[in-house]
């Protein structure tokens, strides 16, 4: 995994809590100025995260603890091979709560649908050109595919509601003979 916390935070961060770090900090039970630290910007600034807290990380990310505390430096890189050998454990085990949290009666479509939704990502990965893959990071990801993507036409811009911003006169700007009132 090339992804650092701080990267895996904001991704985080984003999709599961809206860019509120307030309700991340909130889930993780830890101050919401820890995690401003953890993703600040500037490298200088930033700050990793305990051992403790990366426990915390790594339950909300759904990753292996070791592989949190190997990023956040508190233990050497294992090999490649134990890696994969975790993750496949952590893949196991999400696939064992799954079916847990699902009944005995829904258990078969649980399965078609989990096969049906590999099926289609087995197939978008072996269309992706060798090209792509070994382009820089994210590249390939992030490129149009023309025939999965939906025209432009239908990508409209959602409004927003404009701000609403209150102007309050300083007591300065009302006093007699104050530049901003003479002009």
């Amino acid at each position: 995994m090339t992804a650092s916390i701080p990267e895996l935070l904001r991704a985080a961060i984003d999709e599961r809590f809206a860019g509120n770090l307030s309700w991340c900090a909130e889930t993780l039970g830890v101050p919401v100025q820890y995690v401003s630290r953890w993703i600040h910007v500037d490298q200088a600034r930033r700050t990793m995260p305990s051992p403790g807290s990366c426990t915390k990380i790594a339950a909300l990310l759904e990753l292996d603890i070791d592989t949190v505390l190997e990023l956040a430096g508190h233990r050497p890189p294992r090999p490649a091979a134990q890696v994969i050998a975790a993750r496949r454990r952590a893949v196991h085990d999400q696939l064992e709560r799954w079916l847990t949290a699902a009944s005995p009666e829904h258990e078969a479509l649980f399965w078609r649908s989990l096969k049906a939704h590999a099926e289609t990502t087995l197939a978008m990965l072996r269309d992706l050109s060798q090209s792509a893959v070994s382009e820089a990071p994210y590249t390939a990801v992030n490129k149009p595919m023309p025939h999965i993507n939906a025209p432009a036409a239908q990508h409209q811009p959602v409004e927003q509601a404009p701000l609403r911003a209150r102007y309050r006169p300083s007591k300065r700007s009302l006093t007699p003979g104050h530049p901003a009132r003479a002009a």
